[in-house]
């Protein structure tokens, strides 16, 4: 974003927030927006209270809440948000919320915590470390440089 489609973008969330401030979509999408550009303490409350309006949406909404919180380095909500992701108990959410508490685990100096998570979802997926790097960089598909690069390096750096 320039700074004028910034400043206008701004403009027209803060109108659909107060157009429709129960629009658990319009909040998902500020969200979004307000992380893109870095301001996690104004992402944080509205992922949290779209999730609240709509808590059976989909995973992505309840992964992306997590990226929030490691966005804004509160790595304790940021797990706790992993682990209700895993809760979800799909395949999917098992292996995303997995993953992040693998890298929040090492990211706070927890590295035979980080071993022991990570080569439980090599086990259970029977996947390489490779491929399970590989298949949770495509999670992050809208090209968000921090994630894809902080999250290879910190899994990468764990030792299997």
């Amino acid at each position: 974003f320039d700074l004028e489609d910034r400043a206008e973008s701004k403009e027209l969330l803060k109108k659909s927030i107060l157009l429709d401030p129960e629009n658990h979509d319009v909040l998902y999408w500020a969200s979004k927006f307000y992380s893109r550009i870095g301001n996690q303490k104004l992402a944080a409350p509205l992922i949290e209270k779209a999730l609240s309006i709509a808590p059976f949406g989909p995973d992505e909404r309840k992964a992306f809440r997590c990226r929030v919180y490691l966005g804004a380095f509160d790595f304790i909500k940021a797990e706790e948000a992993a682990r209700e992701l895993i809760s979800l108990d799909d395949k999917r959410s098992i292996f995303l919320g997995s993953m992040f508490i693998a890298f929040i685990e090492a990211k706070t100096n927890r590295m035979s915590e980080a071993k022991i998570t990570f080569r439980k979802i090599l086990d259970d997926t029977k996947i390489t470390k490779q491929q399970a790097i590989a298949q949770f960089r495509r999670y992050f598909s809208d090209g968000d440089p921090y994630y894809t690069f902080e999250f290879y390096n910190v899994l990468e750096s764990i030792s299997i």
